[in-house]
């Protein structure tokens, strides 16, 4: 996730570092900068014309609630950057019978003109459980594995009537 900025004048620029990326990289004229945030800003001084670039991380992470949320306990969410990501039933059937293997890292589709206006898809490695005939059951359900596909949680109910979760069951495995 990169962006470039082309400043005139002169005086200190104040860049922000959003608490989500991991990590950044920061470039003043084609060069490196190796500064550190003060209070989420990195300060670049200016003098003249300056094309800034800043390259933040843009990998996807598994989120949980707190224990204070009792209704989200051992689930979980899935961001890349600062969008929230959905599972939906258009990409994925019932999402209620997903488990996500949250121990591996989703991976970043390429960017799709078409879908939804334009968006990136996750795909994170996750297990369908086997459903029972009846609402209990003793036998132990059976886990497929599978891939659940995630697109950003603004873009969601726009292919018609359909399942979507954001916070998800994961997997023991």
């Amino acid at each position: 996730m990169s962006v470039k900025y082309h400043v005139k004048g002169s005086g200190r620029l104040a860049v922000r570092i959003p608490k989500w990326s991991a990590s950044y990289t920061i470039k003043h004229g084609g060069e490196t900068l190796a500064v550190k945030p003060e209070n989420g800003y990195v300060y670049i001084d200016i003098n003249g014309s300056a094309e800034i670039e800043l390259c933040l991380d843009g990998t996807p992470v598994f989120m949980r609630a707190t224990s204070r949320v009792p209704r989200l306990a051992g689930m979980t969410a899935l961001m890349r950057g600062p969008l929230v990501y959905c599972f939906e039933g258009a990409d994925n059937g019932s999402v209620r019978d997903i488990l996500i293997d949250k121990n591996s890292v989703p991976a970043v589709g390429e960017w799709e003109p078409s879908l939804l206006g334009g968006t990136v898809r996750l795909t994170a490695k996750a297990f369908r459980m086997s459903d029972c005939d009846s609402l209990y059951s003793s036998e132990p359900e059976t886990l497929t594995p599978c891939e659940a596909i995630a697109v950003p949680y603004y873009t969601w109910g726009n292919r018609g009537e359909n399942d979507m979760r954001v916070w998800m069951n994961v997997s023991g495995h």
